[in-house]
Parts: C-alpha cells; sequence; structure tokens
C-alpha cells in the first residue's frame, strides 16, 4: 500500500511538471507573469502542494521560473536557449531578420499567440527593437543580435515564418542624405545584391516543410 502511494505521489510531481512545463514553453503562462502556487494547485484538479512543490523546484532550476519567497513565482522570459524547446511544442513561430518597423505590426497581428523572434544583426538598433517591443508590452517575443548564418546553423528548421527585411542600397535616402548620393556606385548594388541573396538564403534553412519565407527590402 505505502509502495502505491509513493508511485502515486511520483506521479502527481510529473504531471504537474509537465502540465506546468508545457503551459510555460506555449507561452500560455506569458513570460514575467506572476502566478500564484494554490491557484495552480486548483487550476490541476485540487492537487497537494507537495507535488506541485517539487514541479516548481525543478522549473526552477531548469531556469524556467523563479520562486519569489512569500509572493509567488515567475514566468522567465524566453533566451535563445529556450527557441528550439519551445518550437518543438508545437508553438506556431515567426522570424523577422532586420525588421526594427514591422516587429510592432507583426506583434500587434499575433495577439499574444505563438511566439515572434525579431533578428537585428546590429546591436545598436536591437536595443532600439528591444525597447520597442517592451514598450509595446509583447509577452511572446524575442529579441536577438546575430549574423542570419549564425542562426541559421544554431536553429536549423524551427519557424512556420520568415520575414527577411533586408538591408538596402540607400537609393530611398537620396534626398534626405547628400551622402547616400555621394556613396552610391554600382559596385555598392552589386555588393548588396550578394549580401540580400546570402541572407535569404540563411532564412530559408529556418522555414518549416509548407512555411512561408517572405522577402521585403
Amino acid at each position: 500500500m505505502k509502495e502505491q502511494d509513493a508511485q502515486a505521489k511520483l506521479s502527481l510531481k510529473l504531471q504537474a511538471y509537465q502540465y506546468l512545463k508545457t503551459k510555460i514553453l506555449n507561452c500560455e503562462y506569458r513570460p514575467n507573469e506572476f502566478l500564484n502556487e494554490q491557484k495552480l494547485c486548483a487550476e490541476m484538479g485540487n492537487i497537494s502542494r507537495t507535488p506541485m512543490r517539487d514541479a516548481l523546484g525543478r522549473l526552477e532550476q531548469e531556469g524556467l521560473i523563479t520562486i519569489l519567497p512569500k509572493k509567488g513565482l515567475m514566468v522567465s522570459g524566453i533566451t535563445e536557449e529556450d527557441v528550439p524547446q519551445v518550437m518543438a511544442c508545437g508553438v506556431n513561430g515567426i522570424a523577422l531578420s532586420g525588421a526594427i518597423s514591422r516587429a510592432g505590426e507583426i506583434a500587434a497581428a499575433l495577439a499574444g499567440e505563438g511566439l515572434l523572434v525579431s533578428n537585428e544583426p546590429v546591436p545598436s538598433r536591437a536595443k532600439i527593437l528591444s525597447r520597442n517591443i517592451e514598450r509595446l508590452g509583447v509577452p511572446n517575443a524575442l529579441v536577438v543580435s546575430a549574423q542570419p548564418e549564425a542562426l541559421a546553423a544554431r536553429w536549423g528548421v524551427l519557424f512556420d515564418a520568415v520575414l527577411v527585411d533586408a538591408p538596402c542600397s540607400g537609393e530611398g535616402m537620396f534626398r534626405k542624405e547628400p551622402a547616400a548620393l555621394a556613396q552610391w556606385s554600382e559596385e555598392l548594388i552589386r555588393q548588396c545584391a550578394a549580401r540580400q541573396t546570402r541572407i535569404l538564403d540563411d532564412a530559408a534553412q529556418a522555414v518549416r516543410r509548407g512555411g512561408r519565407l517572405l522577402y521585403s527590402t
């Protein structure tokens, strides 16, 4: 009888752990959201606190939550390391490359569903993008700063859609920026075309079968 009770407790601990982890990775519990242990127990059919606390301890060790003494717990933000695990849970994912102006629009269209990963290779611009995402209160977004080929090698095929906002030759700035006109040359056009092709090839490696690859410049 004692052995059966022990197995039942172990099963509840595992169920609680898997239930909560799935919710976190699916962004059903949003990054930086505060959760209450008692409510979580009730959510799982009023299980006791023992298996719940065991599950929460494991999740904290994995960096998915932070336990706040006497306050509850907080869901951790998504990091680059978490992205493959999140996508493995069947979350709809969209990746942007160099798309500061488009991240807010797509985040609004997602309406809190799925995962939005925005990559801006230039660190200073990535900081601006990150501030914009934070200001808009987008919970299901991650901003990274890396070269496209590095992300393609690291993550592989993950996303349902990828939007490439490739760097252009700057011809649209001729009237506003005389320096842009002075820098223009046929060689610059060839360099931009080659760079855009490389970025597009890298982005294509991240799109799941049947997914979408959108190109903009």
